[in-house]
């Protein structure tokens, strides 16, 4: 998979690197009706980079064939290669999923208990996915489903499906990204209903030797004070 996203880069380079490559490439898009007209530069500081670079070249993997042999680059051919596609299609998918993930935890709405549970629910569905993937399910890769489930590949590759050992690649890089998530991320402890839930836990059931007991008692005595005059002023203002 590593080649593979080398030779997109490499691909993406050659086109955007020249001014007049980028313009032959962008009228080609046009006269071939496509839905995008550019590339997207790869950058290793961006971190949504990747992601939309695979993308974009799945998405115009037609065009950019078309291109690259027309121009008789050493990679045209990969392009016209169904495992490279399904590659191609997988690794951008998979992408996409991480890139959803980084966006879910970014943000000043975002609080440390929502990141860990969007990262966790992420972390379980991996071998699901896993399981799926070994008996030929790919729903949760769209891309990738889309390229499958095909009678006939917009690339003219005929009926497409997925080798043995792609599946396998695929299960042991779900595996090893699994493991990479576990060892960035290691599982942190449980959080006190308080901290999820302040002003509607049962405080009975909390630790007794909790020393922030006091604070949330006091803040929920303000609380519920604050709400009753609220209520009054509305019902005396409603009169």
């Amino acid at each position: 998979m590593a080649e593979v996203l080398k030779i997109v880069v490499e691909c993406v380079n050659y086109v955007r690197n020249s001014a007049l490559r980028h313009r032959i490439f962008s009228e080609l898009c046009k006269e071939m009706g496509s839905e995008f007209e550019v590339l997207l530069y790869h950058s290793n500081v961006r971190w949504l980079s990747r992601g939309q670079v695979l993308n974009r070249v799945f998405a115009m993997r037609v065009e950019l064939a078309q291109f690259l042999q027309e121009h008789q680059h050493c990679h045209a051919d990969c392009f016209k290669d169904s495992e490279f596609i399904l590659i191609l299609a997988y690794m951008a998918d998979i992408f996409a999923a991480l890139n959803h993930l980084n966006q879910q935890k970014q943000g000043g709405g975002v609080n440390i208990m929502e990141a860990e549970e969007n990262l966790k629910a992420f972390q379980k569905k991996l071998p699901l996915w896993k399981r799926r993937a070994e008996n030929n399910n790919f729903a949760n890769f769209p891309l990738l489903d889309d390229c499958v489930s095909k009678i006939e590949d917009v690339c003219g590759l005929g009926d497409i499906s997925v080798p043995m050992e792609l599946k396998q690649t695929i299960a042991t890089h779900l595996d090893e990204l699994a493991k990479s998530l576990d060892g960035y991320f290691p599982t942190s402890p449980s959080y006190p209903a308080w901290v999820r839930q302040p002003f509607t836990f049962a405080i009975e059931t909390a630790d007794v030797n909790d020393e922030y007991l006091d604070e949330i008692n006091f803040s929920r005595a303000r609380f519920n004070s604050n709400s009753s005059e609220q209520q009054r002023s509305q019902r005396f203002g409603a009169n």
